[in-house]
Order: C-alpha cells, then sequence, then structure tokens
C-alpha cells in the first residue's frame, strides 16, 4: 500500500508512461490538472500526520516524491516479471527494448529539490497575486 488512489496512480502512470514525465514537469503538470478538476489527495504515507503537507501545491508536490520513490524501489521487479495484463489503455508491455537503467537511486535529490523550489515559486506568486488583488479592492487606496 503506498497511500495513493487508484485515481492518483492512474494520473500518475500516466504523465509518467504517455506524456514521458519526469518529476518536475509531472508535478507542475498534475498541479494544474488537478487544480481544474477539484482532486482531493490522499495524505502520504511517507510524513508523519502531524507533517502532512498543508498548501495543495506541497501535497501534489508530495505526491509525486511518494510516486517517485517507490518506483525507484519497485522499478527492480519489472526485469523479472512476465508480462501481465493491464487495465490501462497505455498497454501491456515486456519491457523488452528498455534500455532504462533498473536500480534507480530512491532520493532523486536534484529533481525533488526543483520540485521543492518549483512549489516555493509558485506559493510565491499566488502569496503576491492574493496580496495585489486585496490591496486593489481596499476602498482606501
Amino acid at each position: 500500500d503506498m497511500g495513493m488512489s487508484y485515481a492518483e496512480l492512474g494520473d500518475l502512470g500516466y504523465v509518467r508512461k504517455v506524456e514521458k514525465c519526469g518529476p518536475l514537469r509531472m508535478f507542475l503538470r498534475l498541479k494544474d490538472t488537478w487544480a481544474k478538476t477539484g482532486q482531493q489527495l490522499t495524505p502520504s504515507k511517507r510524513k508523519a500526520p502531524d507533517d502532512q503537507p498543508q498548501t495543495f501545491t506541497r501535497r501534489v508536490a508530495q505526491k509525486v516524491k511518494d510516486f517517485y520513490f517507490y518506483y525507484a524501489t519497485q522499478r527492480h521487479k519489472m526485469t523479472t516479471l512476465t508480462p501481465s495484463y493491464h487495465a490501462e489503455n497505455y498497454g501491456p508491455e515486456d519491457n523488452r527494448f528498455d534500455l532504462r537503467p533498473f536500480l534507480y537511486p530512491v532520493n532523486f535529490e536534484w529533481q525533488f529539490k526543483q520540485i521543492d523550489d518549483a512549489a516555493d515559486a509558485l506559493e510565491e506568486a499566488q502569496a503576491s497575486e492574493a496580496q495585489a488583488s486585496s490591496s486593489s479592492s481596499d476602498p482606501r487606496m
């Protein structure tokens, strides 16, 4: 159990496999997609209950980090499994021609730092936008 709903896993898998997105692009794509659809995100299993991200942007960032952490820890199994039935439209494959490494570092330091930096920038932009809109609607101005 990774602490992700089937809907979240479907979106994460689709963006990784079909849209060929890495961690940062996946974060940016899913933040917009899930914000438009009002997706409710499940809490992270890798964070303590009192340490859960509070903002939507941070919850999406944590969800993408969790996905890639579990992907990296389980990737080696794809080299030994036989092809099986997949209920997604991006189809089954036996990874016969997949030349990617099958052992990944689980910390993705650079990628996760880029996600954190992008989340910081997005939250700063939202805060300054909210401040600008509240000051422009102030009747004292």
